[in-house]
């Protein structure tokens, strides 16, 4: 029975397929021998077999949809959050300790900075170590003007950050750092002591990624149709045959070629007329006999009688002996007229030498040996060569002198060259006659010497440079018994319309070389532009109330159209000495102070305003110090603060049993004596020392060597550390 309902459910669909198929293609089966379309018999069925007529497979049913992805979830925001720091910035310096509350850049052009040291102390005193610490590679620093957002750098960190002075008061941080962006005095610099922001932006982990949806089902596709019956192809009709080709028709005979026409008959040639007889042969000239060979010179004497001028060797000239005589061969002979010639040939091989020789003579003679002149009809003589070998140039009324070898004169002007003793080359110049002493220049191969015969020895005009062997160069003026001489003066040209905005110094001296030293230490100051101290002495008793090594006699003036926002007698630059290594400490200027005199100064400050310093620190070591009565029995030693100097610094003692009132409590003892006594001045420097007042206060005195604290007239509490602050002012 279940066989039986399969059976009928699937003739139901194949009929099902059957008219579907059918009916899309517009067609309808009539009876069993007849096929329309839209009404139309289009075919005849003698066989009763169905045909479908158009495509022979039928259409393909439609793929069900595809179900909808679920969403994919949104990507979590990128974390943040930023720390904000107040600091100052520092331009004098572009490495080491950039001091409490400043930071620094390593260039002197911020911008180029390849990385940024910061103090571990803010601007308004916060430590903040921890949080250097943490810095990492590729975080944020942004530093902003305090008061404008539009003066800002934007640095990425591109290094692991370093901690110097870990653990001390000079804690600070080195970070490498690459340049993102800047804008306003963040790209041409923060000044000196600028407020600044330093803003520090970390980034945190971007979030996860939400899950894919579930793709849905796919749908049921459609059953594909079934392939109709093709039609029976109908056969092809018979070809026709071709028709027979008709026999080609005879071609017709050439005609004949019509016959030459006879040509004219050539005329006779006439006869050859006889050829003359041959005259007969002249008789021989007289007195011409054969003589010598073929080629030799023949003569003649006045009586025609011949002869045979014999051969000679070759290079010989032929020259006359007068009319009416036999001439001769001569290998030297004797012109007596001008010899016109354009061109004189020593040889025809490389190195062939051309000798001009003025005589055969012996003996000295004053007279120019060879005279070349030129010119109309060689009226100017340009060149003489005389018999000692000095020439002259240009001129045969002077001679050359003992001296000179060369002598090139020009009107009133005479450039002489030659020795003024052996071995020491010489030019003169305008130098009538020549002499050991009145040179103009003479060199040894060692020391070249400029001997002017005016105030002005030598005037270079556009001198661009002078280069100089490897050779140590000396500049020796000669000394002088009178006078006011300068040795040496240097006057900048007064130039105009110089570049704008371009620095042109009057004097450039350049060091930027790179020399290089054999291994060795150097314990004395290397020094590239050295001065060595002079000598001044008199005759007779005299006084000089100030004298100098090196002195400078202002600053820079305005002039014209022309206005200074600072100007400086003397101005040291900021300049970077850490190279390839880096140095234990850089001064800017060193005045140490002389010795000999009654008071012997270090620097003497005059005038103006005072002196204006960023810091001020001694340039000594610790004093000494030692206890008194007045720190009572068994006290404990004095001890200085780790940066005192006899400058300033902190003193510290704890007292002991018993102090004594009115007595001393320390003395200090300075590295270096003072020229007078100095101005010494106390300051509590802790809790107990803040309690003094009163009976109790301290106060101090002090001599060229040593500063004392002592006792008011209540003696110290015993058992109590005491510190001050000291500060000493000459």
């Amino acid at each position: 029975m279940l066989f039986k309902k399969i059976f009928i459910l699937l003739l139901i669909i194949f009929t099902i397929q059957w008219v579907f198929i059918i009916s899309a293609y517009g067609q309808t089966l009539i009876g069993a021998n007849q096929i329309k379309k839209d009404g139309v018999t289009i075919g005849a069925n003698a066989s009763n077999q169905l045909y479908v007529i158009g495509s022979a497979t039928g259409p393909t049913g439609s793929t069900g949809a595809t179900g909808t992805a679920g969403a994919t979830g949104a990507t979590g925001a990128n974390g943040q959050s930023t720390n904000l720091w107040l600091y100052l910035a520092k331009t004098s310096i572009t490495s080491g300790d950039p001091l409490n509350g400043h930071l620094l850049w390593n260039n002197a052009t911020q911008i180029n900075a390849t990385s940024i040291n910061i103090s571990h102390l803010t601007d308004d005193n916060l430590d903040i170590d921890i949080f250097l610490a943490l810095l990492q590679i590729n975080q944020t620093l942004v530093l902003q003007d305090r008061n404008a957002s539009a003066n800002f750098q934007n640095w990425k960190i591109s290094g692991t950050p370093t901690n110097f002075n870990i653990g001390l008061s000079t804690s600070y941080w080195s970070i490498p750092v690459t340049l993102v962006s800047s804008g306003g005095t963040g790209t041409t610099n923060f000044s000196s002591n600028h407020q600044l922001f330093l803003a520090i932006l970390n980034t945190g982990a971007t979030g996860a990624t939400g899950a894919t949806g579930a793709t849905g089902a796919t749908g049921v596709a459609g059953a594909t149709g079934a392939t109709g019956i093709a039609g029976t192809t109908g056969t092809t009709g018979a070809t026709g045959a071709v028709g027979a080709t008709g026999a080609a028709g005879a071609t017709g005979a050439t005609g004949s070629t019509g016959a030459t026409g006879v040509a004219g008959a050539t005329g006779s040639t006439g006869a050859t007329g006889a050829v003359g007889a041959t005259g007969s042969t002249g008789a021989a000239g007289a007195n011409l006999t054969a003589v010598g060979a073929t080629g030799d010179l023949i003569s003649f004497s006045a009586t025609n009688t011949q002869s045979n001028i014999s051969a000679v060797a070759t290079g010989s000239l032929f020259a006359s002996a007068g009319t009416g005589t036999i001439p001769v061969w001569s290998a030297s002979p004797t012109l007596t007229t001008s010899l016109t010639t354009p061109l004189h040939i020593g040889g025809t091989a490389v190195g062939s030498t051309l000798t001009f020789q003025s005589t055969t003579g012996n003996g000295t003679s004053t007279v120019a040996g060879l005279a070349f002149n030129v010119g109309n009809n060689g009226a100017t003589n340009a060149m003489n060569i005389y018999n000692s070998g000095q020439v002259l140039v240009n001129s045969s009324t002077v001679n050359p002198g003992a001296l000179g070898i060369l002598r090139i004169n020009q009107g009133t002007s005479n450039t002489d060259i030659g020795e003024t003793t052996s071995g020491v080359a010489a030019l003169w110049m305008l130098a009538s006659t020549p002499s050991t002493t009145n040179y103009t220049l003479r060199s040894n191969n060692v020391t070249t010497v400029i001997n002017g015969s005016s105030t002005t020895a030598l005037n270079v005009a556009n001198l661009v440079k002078i280069s100089c062997g490897v050779s140590t160069q000396s500049f020796t003026p000669s000394a002088s018994a009178s006078g006011a001489l300068v040795p040496f003066t240097f006057t900048a040209p007064a130039n105009t319309n110089q570049t704008l905005s371009t620095e042109v110094p009057g004097f450039f001296y350049t060091l930027a070389t790179n020399r290089q030293w054999a291994t060795g230490a150097l314990a004395t100051p290397q020094r590239e532009f050295k001065i060595d101290q002079p000598t001044y002495r008199s005759s007779a008793a005299s006084t000089f109330t100030d004298v100098a090594t090196l002195g400078v006699v202002g600053a820079p003036t305005t002039g014209v159209n022309i206005v200074f926002t600072n100007t400086h007698a003397f101005l040291i630059s900021a300049g970077a000495v850490n190279g390839v290594g880096t140095p234990t400490n850089s001064y800017g200027i060193t005045c140490n102070a002389q010795t000999g005199a009654t008071n012997n100064f270090a620097a003497q400050f005059v005038g103006g305003l005072g002196v204006k310093l960023n810091h001020l620190i001694g340039n000594t070591t610790a004093p000494t110090g030692v206890v008194g009565t007045g720190a009572g029995t068994t006290p404990s030693a004095v001890t200085f603060s780790a940066n005192a100097t006899d400058l300033a610094g902190d003193v510290l003692v704890t007292t002991g049993t018993l102090p004594t009132a009115t007595a001393t409590v320390l003395t200090v003892t300075f590295n270096t004596a003072y020229g007078v006594a100095p101005t010494v001045m106390l300051f509590p420097a802790n809790a107990a020392t803040a309690l003094l007042g009163g009976v109790t206060m301290v106060y101090t005195t002090s001599t060229t060597t040593t500063f004392v604290i002592t006792a008011g007239s209540t003696g110290l509490v015993a058992a109590t550390a005491y510190s001050w602050h000291y500060h000493v002012i000459q």
